[in-house]
């Protein structure tokens, strides 16, 4: 894949198989940048309310303009993976952070309980993923990866719009089309 770098089919489903055993704030991390396409900072920047309101789990999260870069609102449907996760994760929380507060940051450190800050997700990933599939992954590279699992199923522009992007160019870089997909595309239309 000129341009970017992603888990191949092999590697997200050994991933994929490999997440159920980790810890459900890690867990939630990876996915929201593997299920959700978030940015790391956007990550980092989200509330408890960004996920939990009335004492429920939301099934659709909304990247505010204060936690996107774009200055513009997405919305991004939960994965069923992802919904679990966050409930896990949530549940644990209330447990060592009480009360837990709507403006309590979802992710915190765990030895000094501050918000999570990018180098802490860079690690998690990088350890994740080289526990999992003895490479190392960025965050970002699992943010790639949604953007091109998407791309497979549907159009550019619903790409552009859950990836938070402002020009279509940026979300060009996910197409790269090989033979096979022009032989598809020429027996699927004909």
């Amino acid at each position: 894949m000129p341009g970017i770098r992603c888990l191949n089919d092999a590697q997200y489903s050994a991933f994929m198989g490999y997440l159920p055993q980790i810890s459900p704030r890690d867990r939630s991390i990876i996915l929201l940048l593997l299920h959700a396409g978030l940015r790391n900072s956007e990550c980092c920047s989200l509330d408890v309310r960004d996920v939990w309101l009335q004492g429920s789990l939301v099934s659709t999260l909304i990247i505010r303009h204060a936690h996107s870069t774009t200055n513009h609102i997405r919305y991004i449907d939960l994965s069923h993976d992802l919904s679990l996760s966050l409930q896990a994760h949530i549940g644990l929380t209330q447990h060592k952070v009480i009360p837990l507060l709507s403006d309590t940051p979802l992710f915190l450190t765990l030895r000094q309980k501050l918000r999570i800050c990018p180098k802490d997700i860079q690690r998690i990933v990088q350890h994740h993923t080289i526990t999992a599939l003895g490479d190392p992954f960025t965050p970002h590279q699992l943010r790639h990866t949604f953007g091109d699992r998407l791309l497979r199923i549907t159009n550019i522009r619903v790409v552009q719009q859950l990836l938070g992007h402002l020009h279509l160019s940026s979300t060009q870089i996910y197409t790269h089309p090989t033979s096979q997909d022009c032989t598809n595309a020429i027996h699927d239309a004909f």
